[in-house]
C-alpha cells in the first residue's frame, strides 16, 4: 500500500515566468493592500491563503501513481451542493503531463459555479513595463456584485487571474478575500514577468468568486482581455462589465 499526501501551496500573488527569476525575490515583489483588515478580514485572508480551488485539489492529488487521482475525485459533498463528480479517463502510462494538466483544468471548470446570476463590473488598470518586462494588473474594485449566499445575504469576493491559454498553478494569481461586500475595494496588483512578444499571444482572464469556507465557491463573473491588440500606452482606470461563464460544448 502507498499513501498520497498533498500539501496545499500558499497562494502566490506573482511568479516570474522567466528563467532568471529568483524565488527569494517573490516577497519583495508582492504588492499588498494598504488597508488594515478587521478580525474577520484577517480570518478570511488566512483561509484564503490555505484554500484550494477544485483545480488545485485535483491537480495536487495527481501523481505518477494514478490511483491517487481516483481518491482525489471520491470526495463526498453535502446533499444539494450541486457538485457533480465525474471520472476522468486517465491514460495508463504517464505520457504527456501537459495534456494531463490541461485535462485537469478542463475538469475543474465544471466545479462550483453555483446558480448566481452574474452582475456588476470590475475596475482595472493594466500596464506593462518594457524595462522590467512586467505586466501589472491593478485590481482596484468591483461594484454591484451579485449576492452569492442568499440565506446569509452576503458575498465574500476575491479575484482570480490566469494568463490564458496557461491555466497552471504558475499562471494563477489571486487577491485577498473581502468580507461581506458587493462593492469591494481590493487595490491589489497582480504581476506577471513575461516578454512583450509572449504577452501578445496571451489573454488575461479575471474572474470574481465568492469564497465559501466549505469549498463551495460561487462564480460571480469574469472578463477576458486579449493582449494581441491591447494599447499599453493607455494606463488609465477602466470599468469592465462582468460576463457569465461561457459553456464549452
Amino acid at each position: 500500500h502507498f499513501h498520497c499526501f498533498s500539501f496545499p501551496d500558499r497562494s502566490r500573488s506573482e511568479i516570474d515566468l522567466s528563467d532568471s527569476f529568483s524565488e527569494g525575490n517573490e516577497d519583495t515583489l508582492s504588492t499588498r493592500s494598504k488597508s488594515v483588515p478587521s478580525a474577520l478580514d484577517q480570518e478570511l485572508d488566512y483561509l484564503g491563503e490555505t484554500e484550494e480551488d477544485i483545480d488545485d485539489i485535483v491537480a495536487s492529488r495527481y501523481s505518477s501513481k494514478h490511483g491517487c487521482l481516483t481518491s482525489g475525485l471520491s470526495t463526498n459533498s453535502p446533499e444539494g451542493s450541486g457538485r457533480k463528480w465525474t471520472y476522468l479517463n486517465v491514460p495508463e502510462t504517464d505520457g504527456d503531463t501537459t495534456s494531463i494538466n490541461s485535462m485537469l483544468s478542463v475538469y475543474s471548470e465544471t466545479g462550483d459555479y453555483g446558480n448566481v446570476k452574474v452582475s456588476g463590473e470590475i475596475l482595472l488598470s493594466v500596464s506593462y513595463s518594457y524595462k522590467t518586462g512586467a505586466l501589472n494588473i491593478l485590481v482596484k474594485s468591483c461594484r454591484n456584485l451579485a449576492v452569492a449566499d442568499e440565506k446569509k445575504q452576503r458575498t465574500d469576493p476575491y479575484v482570480k487571474a490566469y494568463l490564458l491559454p496557461d491555466k497552471s498553478r504558475q499562471s494563477k494569481r489571486k487577491t485577498k478575500i473581502k468580507s461581506n461586500s458587493t462593492n469591494p475595494e481590493f487595490n491589489e496588483t497582480l504581476k506577471y514577468v513575461i516578454s512583450h512578444t509572449q504577452l501578445e499571444t496571451r489573454t488575461l482572464q479575471l474572474s470574481v468568486w465568492h469564497y465559501d469556507r466549505f469549498g463551495h465557491n460561487s462564480f460571480l463573473g469574469e472578463v477576458e482581455i486579449p493582449f494581441d491588440s491591447w494599447n499599453f500606452e493607455n494606463q488609465g482606470d477602466e470599468w469592465f462589465v462582468l460576463q457569465p461563464k461561457v459553456t464549452v460544448s
